[in-house]
């Protein structure tokens, strides 16, 4: 036969019901513990989520915010350049369109003054036309050395333009 185990004895004024509900207790109030650690576990990990989440999203949105900034600079100052450029070129050909009528003045008056010298019936009218020649050409050639100087301040002034105004907006204002 088998041998009995001796019944357990309860505590004085419990039954053994009583005692596994109470040794169970401790068990209960573990697991419950713990789940409630998980829990708060799992809502601080889906907070903490979160907020990576909204950190990096926020990091990104900065970035792009500065990358369009960026952008947006290079393609302004790509543009003042293309500006200056045109105008740079611009006015090059009226400088050069000025030096080439001034060119064609200076041969026309040339040819002028040998058909009166060629013409002149003696020397002393020769020498006067020469005169006259020399000194209206020296007028002429101080006008068109200011005309020139102006046109080539205003082409410098102009085609510098785009620049300093993209200069002046990137600088700081104070």
């Amino acid at each position: 036969m088998a041998a009995r185990k001796p019944a357990q004895k309860a505590a004085p004024g419990k039954t053994p019901a009583k005692a596994e509900a109470v040794k169970a207790a401790p068990v209960k109030a573990a697991k419950k513990a713990a789940a409630d650690v998980a829990d708060a576990m799992s809502v601080e990990a889906s907070a903490l989520q979160r907020n990576v989440r909204n950190v990096a999203e926020k990091g990104i949105e900065q970035g792009r915010a500065a990358f369009d900034r960026a952008d947006a600079a290079a393609r302004e100052a790509t543009e003042a350049f293309e500006k200056t450029i045109v105008l740079t070129s611009r006015g090059a050909t009226g400088l050069m369109n000025k030096a080439l009528d001034n060119a064609r003045l200076n041969a026309s008056a040339a040819f002028d003054h040998f058909k009166k010298l060629v013409g002149a019936d003696d020397m002393p009218t020769m020498v006067s036309l020469h005169a006259d020649f020399l000194r209206k050409q020296a007028e002429v050639a101080l006008d068109q050395a200011k005309e020139f100087a102006e046109l080539a301040r205003k082409a410098a002034t102009d085609s510098t333009a785009p620049l300093k105004a993209q200069i002046e907006k990137q600088m700081p204002k104070e």
